[in-house]
């Protein structure tokens, strides 16, 4: 029997897909004054709030909401966004230097040789799909076991609190070093280190066993004011901790994750609202559709984004340019994906009706 789709988490999960675009464009394509402008700092509001920790979040959440799976999934489907991961660096960054199309500063402002190590550090490179293999894994099996919301959410706070202690850890061993990075590394090796972002989808693995079996009305309200107190605690607590964490959205210390936690919860209760009391809206209608299909759509954008980078420079357009660029590759990745799974449909529809013809010849 096929769960019923939760109207909130998919608009919640689609709109993380939909300002993707946006958000991935100016961070690639504009000047620096464009990213500390108003529309950078709105982008950069909604990627680090309801963007990629809700992202994570509801990843959790869905886990409790889809089937229970048996290990030997849990490991193949882990295997394969993994492998997903590092076949999409492939194809957005190294199929593209092979004729030349990563401008030249991608490498000069970030530090990176032009050579064959720095080709395989990007090619290494931890995104969020690595971090969902590793997140999927961890959270499946705490979802077997009984109690799982406890287990999530203690062991969620844990990581949380120790996560500084691991970043003191140092691997030289060349061959530890790839999975290494992805559980505590940093950018441009790892740009979302399960340590510290593995707390939102064990959050997310907690609240979800809470929204299917409660009153959604008291449910969100109390969602959020647990967002609220996690905000709060949040606040206290990054004073005391050292400027850089409050610095580098990749790597936030236990105040800092906490505070953006608290964000996510509360836009979720948002998500709620608008789902309950906004009817028959064609916006809600295209975050559905984004959220059935989130993989593609990111991988989509992404390659999109790299492969328009000789065409709109790396970190070179104003305030127009990126508005332009903005539109451009958000129509463009969400029409290939659309134009892609209709030829799917429809290369299935006739392989269907060509399937009884092959059976009465035998």
């Amino acid at each position: 029997m096929t769960r019923q789709r939760n109207a909130t988490i998919d608009v919640a999960r689609g709109f993380t897909v939909f300002i993707m675009p946006a958000v991935h464009s100016v961070l690639t394509y504009s000047t620096t004054a464009v990213q500390t402008s108003m529309l950078g700092k709105f982008l950069g509001f909604l990627a680090e709030g309801p963007g990629a920790e809700l992202f994570m979040l509801l990843m959790g959440i869905s886990i409790v909401l889809g089937k229970k799976k048996s290990p030997k999934e849990i490991g193949y489907r882990s295997l394969q966004l993994l492998g997903l991961a590092y076949l999409l660096n492939f194809f957005k960054i190294i199929l593209p230097l092979c004729w030349h199309g990563i401008p030249m500063n991608v490498f000069t402002e970030n530090q990176i040789p032009y050579d064959l190590q720095g080709w395989f550090l990007l090619f290494q490179m931890g995104d969020i799909l690595q971090l969902a293999a590793i997140a999927y894994f961890v959270c499946s099996i705490i979802y077997r076991q009984k109690r799982y919301f406890i287990w999530a959410i203690g062991f969620g706070l844990f990581m949380n609190f120790i996560t500084p202690f691991m970043w003191k850890i140092q691997v030289q061993n060349v061959f530890l070093q790839v999975p290494f990075h992805l559980i505590c590394g940093m950018p441009p090796n790892a740009f979302f280190p399960a340590f510290p972002w593995i707390v939102y989808p064990l959050l997310g693995l907690g609240i979800g066993a809470f929204i299917s079996s409660s009153n959604s009305k008291r449910f969100y309200s109390l969602l959020f004011l647990a967002g609220l107190v996690l905000v709060f605690i949040g606040k206290l607590i990054i004073p005391f901790e050292p400027i850089e964490w409050e610095t580098d959205f990749y790597r936030l210390g236990p105040g800092g994750t906490l505070y953006h936690a608290g964000i996510a919860f509360m836009w979720l209760c948002l998500c709620y609202l608008s789902v309950k009391y906004i009817k028959g809206s064609w916006f809600f209608t295209l975050l559905t559709w984004l959220s059935k299909h989130i993989t593609a759509v990111y991988c989509v954008q992404w390659i999109v984004i790299f492969w328009l980078s000789p065409l709109f420079s790396y970190h070179h357009l104003g305030l127009f340019g990126s508005l332009f660029s903005i539109l451009f590759t958000t129509v463009l990745s969400f029409s290939l994906v659309y134009m892609g799974l209709m030829i799917l449909e429809k290369r299935k529809q006739r392989n269907n009706k060509t399937l009884p013809c092959t059976t009465r010849q035998r």
